[in-house]
């Protein structure tokens, strides 16, 4: 026993009868162990009320007992980000009870790349959960490479034993936009995501399958930001399109747009209809509130920890799981009209 009273592992071998290797084998599931001796630790381990160190436990079975969150962003962003604070949420409630700790890797740059990768592969985690891996796919490669493991909202080539995550961007753009079709809009305009991520184009095919007519003086890219969203539909209406609709890819950028319309003249929803994609805190606060794409952030994140943990644990990667959406309907556009 310890000063404080509580067995140590030297008393479990004890009175289990064994030695304290092969105490220590049983106690971290070592296979070397024959079942009867196993059972007798386990068994001494009951009557003693004996509970490992946790860090002895990460040296014993070679971990740090640390994860990383890569993100993709500048530090401003991410702290002002609602969609990643749902996500962070998300993987807290799955990591409270248990001794791992989370840190936090932002990625701003290709400098930064490098780092995390150096840090990642220097051993200080035992695995990462990666925030939109499309826009940090050599850092996603290099490190699955090294065969950590990696959960993230999205997929790679080249990292096929990473879990993912995926939202089906095409299918959720044609839905939202069936759903303003049958609103009455007839031109949308969009304000999309950023260029170089291959969700942005899946979303604006998927704005195509019902509004075919779209083309390139209808679209506008933004950060996810609030002066995007100012910005780009200041851009859309000062080309004079006459659209009745405007699809823009995040909530954040969508309420920002909002005013810009309300100021120059433009009745939401009667005579532009708007709608947003996430279903975060600001769709609820401006208003009128925004129709919106629920995306469930924060239990993806809650998914994202719980499908590291198995892999660390020794689960297989590889694993795909299809992110569910809902269309949330608000003040910022008409009711759909029922069917003749």
């Amino acid at each position: 026993m310890t000063r404080s009273g509580r067995p140590t592992l030297d008393d479990v071998a004890r009175e289990a009868g064994v030695s304290r290797m092969v105490a220590s084998r049983a106690v971290n599931g070592a296979a070397n162990v024959s079942p009867r001796a196993a059972a007798r630790v386990h068994e001494a381990i009951a009557a003693l009320g004996y509970v490992q160190h946790a860090g002895a436990r990460a040296m014993a079975l070679n971990r740090t007992g640390t994860i990383g969150f890569i993100a993709p962003m500048a530090n401003q962003r991410f702290f002002a980000d609602p969609n990643v604070a749902a996500v962070l949420g998300g993987i807290k409630e799955v990591l409270q009870d248990s001794p791992i700790q989370l840190v936090t890797l932002i990625v701003e740059d290709q400098q930064d790349q490098l780092k995390a990768a150096r840090y990642v592969k220097g051993g200080h985690v035992d695995g990462v959960i990666v925030l939109t891996p499309e826009l940090l796919e050599p850092l996603v490669v290099d490190i699955a490479g090294a065969g950590v493991p990696i959960a993230a909202n999205g997929l790679v080539d080249g990292a096929p034993r990473m879990d993912s995550l995926v939202t089906d961007t095409r299918k959720g753009a044609g839905d939202m936009c069936t759903y303003l079709a049958r609103a009455g809009v007839t031109r949308c305009a969009v304000i999309a995501g950023q260029r170089d991520v291959p969700s942005t184009w899946n979303m604006i095919a998927g704005i195509r399958d019902v509004f075919p007519g779209t083309s390139e003086d209808h679209i506008t890219f933004g950060d996810h930001t609030p002066e995007a969203g100012r910005n780009r539909m200041h851009e859309l209406l000062d080309r004079d399109l006459g659209f009745d609709g405007v699809f823009v890819a995040s909530d954040v950028m969508a309420s920002a747009a909002l005013p810009v319309l309300i100021d120059r003249g433009f009745r939401v929803p009667d005579d532009v209809q708007l709608v947003g994609w996430d279903n975060s805190l600001p769709a609820d606060t401006c208003r009128p509130s925004l129709t919106t794409m629920s995306i469930p952030f924060h239990g993806i994140g809650r998914s994202l920890a719980s499908m590291l943990t198995d892999r660390i644990n020794g689960a297989a990667g590889g694993r795909v799981t299809p992110v569910t959406t809902a269309i949330v309907r608000r003040g910022s556009s008409r009711p759909v009209r029922s069917p003749d």
